[in-house]
């Protein structure tokens, strides 16, 4: 698989990741970077949509 930007696959890059490192050790490893690679971007997309809530909740206040 070509390499992803911004993504090590025997790195994960949150402790989310890492979670998901061990649960998927047992994987083949372009399974297991897959299964990396969307737990990491899931996590990003979470993260992004509380602040997006957040933001609204500050902005709703004003």
């Amino acid at each position: 698989p070509e390499k992803q930007p911004g993504v090590a696959p025997e790195e994960p890059t949150s402790a989310a990741a890492e979670s998901a490192y061990d649960r998927y050790k047992y994987l083949p490893l372009r399974n297991r970077t897959f299964k990396l690679r969307t737990q990491f971007l899931d996590d990003k997309r979470q993260k992004d949509r509380e602040k997006e809530e957040k933001e609204k909740a500050a902005n709703a206040k004003k």
